[in-house]
């Protein structure tokens, strides 16, 4: 960070907006910065996006806090730390959330109805007068292993 004219090494966690920091190859973003002057820079930030290839930042672009720097070197200016980050903002909405998704649902379903199948019926199937391909205990089994959806 560059600090009373001086490039100090300071953690991340010191880190505050309008602070400039040098992102050069290798390095791992330290907080969510507006790049300034120079050469273009060859971002990875596949972990945040999906974006399977680096993409290519310049002057005026954002790079986003955990992206690696795959190619280049050019001074940045912090515009977001912490919390306040793309990847803060995206982990506090998964945190937040208390609403139930369609596959957990379906899941849920699945397992207690298996769950009373095997509870309900299961004697009868667990002795071997019974031979079936669709015994309860093996649709609890995949269906726990994460096999049935």
């Amino acid at each position: 960070v560059l600090r009373d004219g001086k490039w100090n090494k300071e953690d991340a966690a010191v880190l505050v907006p309008g602070d400039v920091i040098s992102i050069k190859l290798g390095d791992i973003v330290p907080a969510d910065a507006r790049l300034l002057e120079g050469d273009p820079l060859k971002i990875d930030q596949s972990s945040l996006t999906g974006e399977s290839l680096p993409v290519t930042k310049g002057p005026g672009d954002g790079v986003y806090s955990g992206s690696t720097c795959k190619q280049g070197e050019l001074e940045a200016v912090v515009i977001a730390t912490g919390v306040h980050t793309f990847f803060g903002k995206a982990a506090h909405l998964v945190d937040s959330t208390n609403q139930v998704g369609h596959f957990q649902k379906v899941s849920l379903n699945c397992y207690w109805e298996l769950l009373h199948m095997f509870h309900c019926r299961g004697n009868d199937y667990r002795d071997h007068r019974h031979v079936s391909h669709t015994r309860p205990e093996v649709y609890l089994i995949l269906s726990l292993s994460g096999s049935i959806t």
